[in-house]
């Protein structure tokens, strides 16, 4: 019995062990780079929004009575004066319009993507809560806005001397039914399947390995793209549709130098994204709304269940990103529109801690990610050798009863034969004596080697209290390094600067030597042109020359016809004479 009670002891101290290791895991992705003012509550909280949606059938209206009073809502069932009553961030009621949730919510969602936030969208609800018809409303919306304010951004740029560059890349995907990891490419021909998985060097620690990334040009494209592969998603599966999610991935590039794209120096980067989940809540088999009940179920403080396909919740609620919960709901589907509702009120006590993606928060979110992939591996083997050893342990009590249990007949059973030997010899009495010795012995050694495996459970309490006091090390040593990468970011800084003046000199000096150049040029055209008008004057002269040789000729020619004349009239002459 007192082994037994030690055994039980000791494995509520390894599950306690293995509890705070878990706990130390969550705490790591969520804390912001840079503290609060004083008095003010870290990050911001993840805004749960209701949308009530008119019913179809008007005759299932009375079946249950929905009251609104500001931003409280509270759900009647038919035949009853009070139902739950929930608070949530907003509540757009029948006669509110898609566009007002989209100017409303979302809007400050694209703002802060385009500055350079994560953003987290999750719409949710029953096949007939037009949650579906939301998101294919929301999205075209989504993309025309983030090229209106990335050419506002440019703009800005431009006035200060830089040259913004963007590019925007789209994937879709759906879950597959009955699995946990694995979704389907939407983008992309065929069937293939794709598996969720952690990546450290990815904006949000998640990846789809596989994935079509298409790049967006223009918004009214990207519509026809995504209504075809929405089309595609209905007509694939039977009413209700599976689950799907829109990645959308902003990279942002400043250039400085005032020459063309690429030529200048880039002084900035930033890698945003936005997550939209849109979650079927009621399908059976879907792991994103297994997953998302299992997150928003999970109290704040504990550390969040994120696995599979429910990687892709992880920075909508609690995490590095601002998040926004739409839950649809009918009037007249009491049970679906309770657990909508219930889900987004577990939503209300989460808080996200969204970071501006430039290059050093990435590289230190990329670091940490890296930190929690690596305790969670290390967290999965020590639960597997806790695992085993609990195993051994209930093996162990399993046996340890029906031993003694036979010893204890055995030995019964001995003093019944010396009780009815009473007569027999000594040498037999003997004989028994050294059994019972036997058993005795017997049982020790089982003592032992439950004493044994207690010493091997407190070896595996040390190694996960070690693990901890890594895991802590880790988390100082990260405070140290960010320190470091802030006075090496300054050293940076300081060199930029003095490069930047070296780079005016050698600019100034490369415009004087133009303008050197540009004088030697007009000098030279100048010399040019004089000389052209040598040529021509030369030109004119050979003419003129030509012409006076010709004259000269024809003069001669007519000398000599005339001294021919002569010639022949003193012959005449003296002929005659």
């Amino acid at each position: 019995m007192i082994f037994q009670l030690s055994c039980v002891s000791l494995l509520s101290q390894q599950q306690r062990s293995v509890r705070e290791v878990r706990q130390l895991l969550r705490p790591a992705a969520l804390v912001p780079l840079a503290m609060p003012a004083a008095g003010r509550p870290p990050g911001a909280d993840v805004r749960c929004c209701a949308r009530v949606v008119k019913s179809a059938t008007p005759s299932g209206a009375a079946d249950t009575s929905l009251f609104i009073a500001g931003n409280a809502l509270e759900l009647v069932p038919a035949g009853k004066t009070e139902g739950e009553r929930h608070s949530y961030s907003r509540i757009f009621d029948e006669y509110a319009s898609d566009k007002d949730v989209y100017e409303t919510e979302v809007l400050p969602l694209l703002e802060a993507l385009t500055n350079g936030e994560n953003a987290g969208v999750v719409v949710m609800g029953y096949h007939r809560s037009g949650h579906s018809e939301l998101v294919n409303k929301l999205v075209p919306l989504m993309v025309d806005r983030i090229f209106e304010l990335m050419q506002q951004r440019q703009a800005v740029a431009g006035g200060r001397g830089g040259q913004l560059m963007y590019q925007l890349y789209a994937s879709v995907a759906s879950v597959v039914i009955g699995s946990t990891d694995k979704m389907s490419d939407m983008l992309a021909q065929g069937s293939s399947e794709l598996r969720v998985v952690r990546d450290a060097e990815a904006p949000s620690g998640v990846q789809l390995p596989g994935v079509r990334k298409q790049q967006v040009s223009s918004g009214p494209e990207f519509a026809k793209t995504f209504s075809a592969a929405r089309v595609r998603l209905q007509q694939q599966h039977r009413p209700p549709a599976p689950s799907s999610v829109l990645i959308l991935e902003l990279v942002q590039s400043v250039h400085r130098g005032g020459g063309a794209a690429g030529s200048g120096e880039a002084v900035e980067e930033m890698v945003s994204q936005l997550v939209l989940t849109d979650i079927e809540v009621g399908s059976l088999g879907d792991p994103l709304a297994s997953g998302l009940r299992a997150v928003l179920s999970t109290p704040p403080t504990k550390p969040l269940p994120l696995s599979g396909c429910a990687l892709l919740l992880g920075e909508a609620v609690g995490g590095n990103a601002r998040g926004l919960l739409l839950g649809c709901v009918v009037p007249g589907d009491m049970e679906e529109s309770a657990t909508t509702l219930g889900l987004l009120a577990h939503g209300m006590g989460f808080r996200n801690y969204p970071l501006v993606n430039n290059a050093t928060t990435r590289g230190l979110l990329q670091r940490q990610y890296w930190h929690i992939q690596t305790l969670g591996e290390s967290l999965a083997t020590a639960e597997v050798q806790i695992r085993r050893g609990v195993d051994a342990v209930g093996e162990n009590q399993k046996h340890l009863p029906s031993q003694l249990s036979y010893a204890t007949d055995k030995l019964q059973a001995l003093v019944d034969a010396m009780q009815q030997d009473s007569a027999s010899t000594g040498g037999e009495r003997q004989q028994l004596m050294a059994e019972v010795m036997s058993l005795r012995t017997r049982l020790n050694q089982s003592t032992g080697e439950a004493v044994q495996l207690k010493h091997e459970l407190v070896r595996e309490k040390e190694q996960k209290m070690e693990l901890t006091r890594q895991l802590l090390s880790a988390q100082l040593n990260g405070g140290e390094s960010t320190a470091k990468e802030q006075q090496r970011v300054f050293e940076l800084e300081v060199e930029a600067l003095a490069a930047r003046d070296i780079l005016q000199s050698v600019q100034r000096q490369a415009m004087e030597k133009e303008k050197a150049l540009l004088a030697a040029d007009a000098q030279l055209a100048q010399v040019t042109t004089k000389a052209e008008k040598l040529e021509r004057r030369c030109m004119a002269l050979e003419a003129e020359l030509h012409g006076l040789q010709t004259a000269s000729t024809d003069w001669r020619e007519r000398e000599d016809e005339l001294m021919l004349q002569v010639r022949w009239l003193s012959d005449g002459l003296w002929m005659a004479l």
